[in-house]
């Protein structure tokens, strides 16, 4: 049984926009007839704020492969699907702060760069896990 209630403010896109409040820093407001969320600031009206883009999430760049891959600019998430047996991550240094994420499917894969992976030369995924890395700028780190 979950104890605790969190309620977010709520309002019509109209009485939003009449009312044109300045939502506190972290603040949650709802339009009950769009159903669209924005996050104040502590500074800024309503009209302002931008809303919360729910779309973001599901517009990750990726890319599936069947072969040897070596990670481009903008990937994020790679798939490796059947007979992709070998992942090269960027170089590290060019990288500082890149995440990238690497999905075994059906076969085991390797993942492998320039720079060490948490001081090993490699990682080998079986099928099905997944992995997420990072750049610190002199080696990549699992998250």
């Amino acid at each position: 049984m979950i104890g605790d209630l969190i309620r977010l403010r709520g309002g019509t896109e109209a009485e939003w926009t009449a009312a044109n409040p300045v939502l506190l820093a972290k603040e949650c407001g709802v339009t009950t007839d769009t159903h669209r969320l924005k996050v104040g600031d502590g500074t800024t009206e309503w009209v302002g704020l931008p809303y919360v883009d729910a779309g973001a999430a599901t517009s990750v760049p990726t890319v599936a492969v069947d072969e040897d891959y070596e990670v481009e600019d903008g990937i994020y998430l790679a798939v490796a699907l059947a007979g992709c047996d070998n992942v090269t991550l960027p170089a590290a240094y060019a990288n500082p702060g890149r995440a990238v994420a690497v999905k075994a499917t059906t076969d085991p894969v390797t993942i492998a760069g320039a720079e060490d992976i948490d001081t090993e030369a490699s990682v080998t995924l079986d099928p099905w896990e997944a992995l997420t890395l990072i750049s610190t700028g002199s080696q990549w780190v699992v998250l």
